[in-house]
């Protein structure tokens, strides 16, 4: 980092390094670079002593850069770097004690100190820095990206230093090792930066042996017991067992699994393949899901299903009494799952969904052959970099309307199948969980209610999709664009729609729709545009289509406009100012977020992230799910990420229910009177309410009376600029009637109705919370 780093920054460039490091900086190092020996390993207290010295603090940096590595593979790579690098260091301890002591006796040893407390390099005094940027070796060269388009300086090559020659962690650790890795390195695993793992049975002992080499081995396999026709005992316990990196391979025949199976990180479930077919069946009563992934809150990695026909006998599974989640019956649920693989996968009579992905990345789909869903065969909420090819669905949503593939939420899909028979979209993508863009489809789809669907959220529009070779046919509607932009249709073949081959409509319309080379034929209306879609282009087609421009509007110039990523949704955005409220203008083009939003946003990321660019991803992270969060209001850009969090409040206040009581999930709460324990919460946030409020600084105190010592209450208030002095009172609440001071004024509140101002907040205003 530091080798990038001097490429990378304006100079000049100051920098203390280590004893080993300088002569190679040194040698690298242009004009405008001075380096120095600092006092090995020095951590933020000593950065904090240096910068006080030229009048300067830690806080008063854009960013602190951190790189941070998973505890075990860093334990790993410093026990092989120490034996290959003892014989230039014979005098100091650790080295030798690397080279005469195994790796789990190397860890465990009470010898010289390995490590400081990592802690050093990521507080300052106990407390997180709220300009903390934190860059894991993990995925290094993406976040150094980001961070140079985040703060603007060039790129540089990243250099490969010190590799040291070894296999992957898992390979090494045994339960003393890893407890001993997790007593150094606890504060990762307490800040929810890395997932604390479990150690399973190895194959052979793979700790490496003095003066030897460790044995290159083949991916191993260990084959499911047939015990009976109920097989979900032997096979959940041929998965608990499996090392990583280990096929569990299922006996040809058929099974039945009567529990939920749950897959470990690393682990490969195969079935027999050709005439010799592995099929699991889901017993009667099952009510849950076929197959699962072990942790939902930390998430799993490289998880593969192959070559298995899978039966959920619908008709015998029923939501039992007390499940409150709306998910429960699916053969296939993944969350936060990075890197799996579905292969070679026939289903059959599923209850809900073949395949469900909430929160997960890099996901793999290659022939996957789905018959008779109750609801869909792939769907998701929120899913990144998800291929799906060489598959076909047919009979759709046969327990309620809904789309044979249906996406909602992420970045990065490519769909390639077939779609037969559905009762809702045979594709369709959606934006309701969270913005989606940067999508292809090549689908074949008929006898659906629609046979494409790019249907945005009005709050979060789609953005950046191709629509390429499509045949759509048989459908009421061939394709509908809706809330769109930037939608890319070429070389399509839509016909034989019953109302309309392709419709571009809502509340924000689709715009700039390209299509291009279409063949549309016996639709009974080939396009309609509606409501405000506008700016769309028809090049090369059939047909002769004109789509409407909308007239010139005065407030459509541009005053100002500037591309950064969007901190509340985290994509990639022109933000344009067209006149107006500066605060409530430059809005996200994928969320719709304004700048007193993604402000808010931004201070929130201050106090809480750990390195996270999106308060999308801040809803994510396991330490910021932990936290007791309460958000007055019914609208705003947070609540799409908060609602799904096991500790967060919502609430507004109804005049005809009683404080305290909950109307639609929604708790009725005065804030200047709050019914809730003092001490309970972590996080409060509200945007643009205390103005409305009666007697402000009484709302103040009860939010202060509920936090706990440590907490925050992040807000926004209106305010003028130049900003006035004295807060003005423009209703006197002094009795129990409003009695108004000035010209009434109000906003229009969450439900529709009118809120009035109560206050006009100066600059005395942080005086007065003192």
């Amino acid at each position: 980092m530091a080798k990038y780093f001097i490429e990378a920054w304006d100079k000049p460039i100051f920098g203390r390094v280590s004893s080993g490091q300088i002569d190679e900086l040194q040698d690298g190092a242009t004009e405008g670079v001075t380096l120095e020996v600092g006092r090995g390993h020095e951590d933020m207290r000593m950065a904090q002593e240096l910068l006080s010295a030229q009048g300067k603090s830690i806080p008063d940096l854009s960013a602190v850069f951190v790189g941070v590595r998973n505890p075990y593979d860093m334990a790993v790579s410093t026990y092989f770097y120490l034996r290959a690098t003892h014989r230039r260091h014979e005098d100091k301890s650790r080295y030798q004690m690397a080279m005469d002591l195994d790796f789990e006796t190397f860890w465990c040893s009470d010898g010289p100190s390995l490590t400081s407390p990592v802690e050093r390099w990521l507080t300052l005094d106990g407390a997180a820095l709220p300009n903390l940027r934190l860059v894991r070796f993990e995925s290094i060269e993406e976040d150094l990206a980001r961070f140079a388009r985040e703060f603007g300086f060039n790129a540089a090559q990243l250099p490969h230093l010190n590799p040291t020659d070894h296999e992957h962690y898992s390979e090494y650790l045994t339960p003393k090792a890893e407890e001993a890795i997790f007593a150094r390195f606890r504060y990762f695993f307490d800040a929810g930066l890395y997932p604390r793992e479990r150690v399973r049975r190895r194959l052979w002992s793979r700790l490496p042996s003095l003066g030897k080499r460790k044995r290159k081995v083949s991916t191993a396999s260990t084959t499911v017991p047939a015990t009976g026709d109920d097989i979900t005992a032997a096979l959940q316990s041929s998965i608990d067992d499996a090392a990583p990196g280990e096929i569990v391979q299922l006996p040809p025949g058929s099974f039945t699994l009567s529990q939920t199976i749950k897959l470990r990180s690393g682990v490969t479930l195969q079935g027999g393949t050709g005439q010799r077919r592995t099929s699991l069946t889901l017993a009667p009563g099952t009510n849950g899901h076929m197959f699962t992934n072990i942790s939902h809150q930390q998430g799993n990695t490289s998880i593969a299903l192959k070559d298995l026909n899978l039966h959920g006998n619908a008709k015998h599974q029923h939501k039992a009494d007390g499940v409150k989640h709306l998910v429960w019956c699916n053969l296939i649920l993944f969350r936060r799952v990075k890197d799996a693989t579905i292969s070679n996968i026939t289903a059959h009579d599923c209850r809900q969904t073949v395949l469900h992905l909430n929160h997960c990345t890099d996901i793999s789909v290659d022939g996957l052959e789905c018959h008779g869903m109750g609801w869909s065969a792939v769907s998701t909420s929120h899913a990144d970099n998800l291929t799906v090819r060489n598959s076909s669905f047919h009979n759709s949503g046969l327990d309620t309307r809904h789309s044979a593939v249906h996406l909602d939420g992420g970045n990065g899909a490519r769909i390639q199948c077939t779609v037969d028979t559905c009762t809702g979209n045979g594709v369709m993508l959606d934006s309701k969980f969270s913005p989606l863009q940067n999508v292809v489809v090549e689908a074949t789809s008929r006898r659906c209610l629609r046979g494409i669907g790019v249907m945005g959220d009005h709050e979060n529009r789609i953005r950046n999709v191709l629509l390429r070779r499509c045949e759509v046919s048989e459908n009421n509607v061939g394709m509908v664009v809706s809330n769109t932009s930037h939608v890319f249709i070429d070389d399509c073949t839509i016909r034989d729609s019953q109302e309309a081959g392709l419709v571009l409509q809502g509340q924000h319309g689709g715009s700039n729709v390209v299509v291009h080379g279409c063949h549309f034929e016996r639709n009974l209306v080939d396009v309609q545009e509606r409501d405000t879609s506008k700016d769309n282009y028809f090049v090369g087609n059939n047909i002769h289509f004109i789509p409407k421009r909308p007239p010139p509007r005065h407030d459509s110039k541009v005053v100002d406009s500037y591309t950064a990523p969007c901190t509340v949704c985290g994509s990639m955005s022109e933000f344009v100012h067209h006149g107006g409220s500066v605060r409530e203008s430059y809005r996200c083009e994928v969320c719709r977020a304004s700048l007193r939003h993604r402000g808010q946003a931004k201070a929130i990321l201050e106090a809480y992230g750990l390195g996270e660019r999106s308060f999308s991803a801040l809803a994510q992270s396991p330490s910021f799910r932990d936290l007791s969060i309460y958000e007055p209001g019914l609208v705003g850009p947070f609540r799409k990420y908060l609602d799904k969090l096991p500790n967060y409040i919502q609430s507004y206040l109804w005049d005809d229910l009683p404080l305290g009581e909950t109307k639609d999930g929604i708790q009725n709460q005065d804030l200047e009177d709050l019914r809730m324990e003092s001490s309970s919460l972590d996080l409060v946030i509200t945007s643009d309410i205390f103005e409305h409020i009666r007697r402000p600084y009484r709302g103040f105190a009860e939010l202060h009376r509920v936090l706990r010592i440590g907490g925050r209450h992040i807000f926004t208030i209106p305010l003028q600029h130049p900003m006035r002095p004295k807060t003005v009172s423009r209703v006197d609440t002094s009795g129990d009637e409003d009695v108004f001071l000035l010209e009434a004024r109000y906003h229009i509140a969450g439900d529709g109705g009118k809120s009035w101002v109560y206050t006009d907040f100066g600059e005395d205003r942080l005086a007065e919370l003192e």
